[in-house]
C-alpha cells in the first residue's frame, strides 16, 4: 500500500486504510501489508471522538514502516477481535501515547 497522491481531491490517509482493509476483508485475505510509512498527524476529526481504523480478523503488517499520529487532540484508535499489529513502530507528535488501541469498544484477542 503506497500512500503517495497528495493532492486536494485524494483520500486522507485514514480512509485509504480503511478502504484497504476494508478492502482486504471482502477479498477474505488475513493480513494488509504497509508499503510506506503512514502519517496520520493532520487527520480531520471524524464525528466519533475518534478516528478509528477496525481490524477485526486481520494482520496489519507495517512491513518495517511507521505510523505517526498527534494524539493530544486527534486520536487514532486501532481496535477489533482477533487482530494483530506487526513489524514497525507507532510514533506521537504530540500528547504521550503513539498507540490506542479499543478505545471506541471492547477488543479481544487484540495482539501487538
Amino acid at each position: 500500500m503506497a500512500l503517495a497522491d497528495d493532492s486536494p481531491s485524494a483520500p486522507s490517509p485514514l480512509e485509504q486504510l480503511q478502504k484497504i482493509i476494508g478492502d482486504a476483508k471482502a477479498a477474505g485475505e488475513t493480513t494488509v501489508t504497509l508499503t510506506d510509512d503512514m502519517d496520520f498527524t493532520d487527520i480531520t476529526m471524524l464525528p466519533s471522538p475518534y478516528n478509528v481504523v477496525d481490524i477485526s480478523g486481520l494482520t496489519l503488517d507495517l512491513g518495517g514502516h511507521t505510523i505517526t499520529s498527534e494524539n493530544s487532540s486527534k486520536f487514532l484508535v486501532f481496535q477489533g477481535n482477533n487482530a494483530k499489529l506487526t513489524n514497525g513502530t507507532f510514533a506521537v507528535t504530540k500528547g504521550n501515547y503513539a498507540l490506542f488501541v479499543g478505545d471506541e469498544e471492547t477488543s479481544q484477542n487484540f495482539v501487538v
